[in-house]
């Protein structure tokens, strides 16, 4: 399953929109795991403006946690390792593809609340059915 993003108030407390976030999330430049922090990255993107946004990529929790942990975050400096996370990783391999298809394969993935990796999984299971 693609990466679910879940939008908790604190999200909206700098005036970005869904729509800047998840743009952010699809143009990331960044994204770093915090140190001490198990499954917690931060990720640094731009915003449908061509701002730069800085989010947090945190495992599931309830409403009252993220808000805790989005607070603490966000009152000290967290200091980041050198690992990356699963969304830098999903875009490298898509790197190696033209900008067209990257942007539809990245399109049907947030769509379809898939990785690309399984969209193009898919895609190729597809095209070996039409040829058997």
């Amino acid at each position: 399953m693609g990466p679910e993003i879940v939008f908790i108030p604190s999200a909206f407390k700098h005036g970005f929109s869904e729509a800047d976030i998840r743009w952010a999330v699809r143009t990331l430049i960044g994204e770093f795991l915090v140190d001490e922090y198990e499954d917690t990255y931060a990720i640094i993107g731009f915003d449908t403006k061509g701002n730069a946004l800085e989010m947090k990529n945190m495992p599931h929790m309830t409403n009252e946690e993220y808000d805790a942990l989005d607070e603490l975050l966000t009152k000290t400096t967290p200091r980041l390792t050198k690992i990356t996370g699963p969304l830098t990783r999903q875009r490298q391999l898509l790197d190696a593809l033209d900008e067209v298809s990257a942007n539809y394969i990245m399109s049907k993935a947030e769509a379809f609340h898939k990785t690309p990796s399984e969209i193009i999984g898919e895609m190729v299971r597809e095209k070996i059915a039409v040829n058997l």
